[in-house]
């Protein structure tokens, strides 16, 4: 009987498997070469810390660096179960000040409350900017330029599947080739869901910031203080890094919930 196709199961088999490690290594040369359109990284300045902050992790990054300095500076006094209270004096810093004016809606307010209200903030679109125009987050142009990488393994999957259909019409076994798709399938969505989210310039920025001769400033005219370690330690890494236990429980747990509705990169 002639195998369909021309191919034995095994023989088929054994093709696809080449086909797979071909997809995989065009996939990562198509992100490869994406990256190299990048613009390469400025040795000579440092962003300020939001909007680095901005590059890790979008708006929530934003305000959580921001919200966790006015806890350090007491201006915000956070409760074990997430809640802020104002403390009364106001920052001279203007994110800061900014997500402390959304946080004073009312007197009493939680983190979740907060990410929800300052993410709308000029003062947060204007760090994506600035971002954006340093060239730390990649274009839309080229995240799909990324995605691009999953096209070959999707290709391959395609064939693998009408060779499934085939397959089964005929009565053949078709099991480990289902494994195979399954496989491939996995890889194919890992290259479509992850395109790359910050530049070589933003990781070289993301892990130069505070080092010793990149002082990050407040702000983006950099002539103002510079940054504690604490605060940059939550704008490079989250709410995650904070020492304090009690302080990374209340605020972790209370702003985590908001993560499905917040912004990213």
């Amino acid at each position: 009987m002639t195998p369909p196709w021309g191919f034995t199961g095994p023989e088929f088999l054994g093709l696809y498997a080449a086909g797979f490690a071909v997809a995989v290594l065009l996939g990562l040369a198509v992100r490869q070469a994406a990256r190299r359109f990048y613009p390469a990284a400025d040795t000579g300045f440092m962003p300020d810390v939001y909007t680095i902050a901005w590059v890790v992790g979008g708006a929530r990054q934003v305000v959580s660096t921001a919200l966790y300095a006015l806890i350090q500076d007491g201006h915000l006094r956070t409760a074990r179960d997430g809640t802020l209270t104002f403390c009364g004096s106001v920052p001279d810093e203007p994110m800061q000040r900014a997500v402390l004016e959304a946080a004073r809606a009312r007197e009493s307010t939680n983190t979740t409350l907060v990410h929800e209200a300052a993410r709308r903030l000029p003062e947060i679109r204007r760090a994506g900017g600035t971002a954006r125009g340093l060239g730390l987050p990649p274009s839309r142009i080229r995240r799909l330029a990324g995605r691009m990488a999953g096209l070959p393994m999707l290709v391959l999957f395609g064939v693998g599947v009408a060779r499934v259909v085939n397959g089964v019409r005929l009565g053949r076994p078709v099991g480990w080739l289902v494994t195979f798709l399954l496989v491939s399938l996995v890889v194919a969505a890992v290259f479509v869901c992850t395109p790359p989210r910050i530049t070589p310039a933003g990781w070289y920025a993301v892990r130069n910031a505070g080092r010793s001769g990149y002082p990050v400033p407040w702000g983006p005219a950099g002539d103002g203080p510079t940054v504690s370690a604490p605060v940059l330690t939550v704008a490079t890494a989250g709410w995650i890094t904070i020492s304090d236990p009690t302080l990374r429980s209340s605020l972790f747990s209370s702003g985590s919930s908001s993560s499905s509705s917040s912004s990213s990169v």
